[in-house]
């Protein structure tokens, strides 16, 4: 999971790097996609930060597992499982986010055609951004 958060990432620095050039400006059709996929990275690269601080809090609690001090060993088990709990429901979240975005996942079902009852109803027809599913999934 941590490799395709890494090609992301590239990707993501790219989308930056050609966006900070001038030149591709000059194109309003390329500026336009280059803004909208950085718009749809932002929140990947938001929880690919926090995977991996907590990686990395995860790793720092067990080398302190294999010390001599039984006290902070004592602290480090408790905090460590909290921390590999959080883990496996960001890895939940991040599986999520990964998910390829077609037209048929982004757009909510537009109910034109035939009356349905209202419970069924969805509150917007507008498009769901990434950022938003985000939320919609944590929240």
């Amino acid at each position: 999971m941590l490799a395709k958060l890494e090609e992301i990432k590239e990707r993501y620095d790219e989308v930056i790097r050609e966006l900070s050039d001038p030149a591709t400006f000059q194109d309003q059709k390329r500026s336009t996609e280059l803004s909208r996929e950085r718009k749809q990275l932002e929140p990947i690269m938001d929880i690919h930060k926090e995977y991996r601080s907590l990686l990395e809090k995860i790793e720092d609690d067990e080398s302190v597992l294999h010390g001599k001090d039984e006290e902070l060993k004592e602290l480090v088990k408790d905090e460590l499982d909290e921390l590999r709990e959080k883990r496996e429901k960001m890895e939940e979240s991040i599986k999520f986010l990964l998910i390829p975005r077609t037209p048929m996942t982004i757009r909510i079902p537009s109910w034109r055609s035939a009356p349905a009852p209202a419970e069924t109803k969805p509150q917007c027809s507008r498009t769901i951004s990434t950022a938003c599913t985000y939320v919609l999934w944590n929240g």
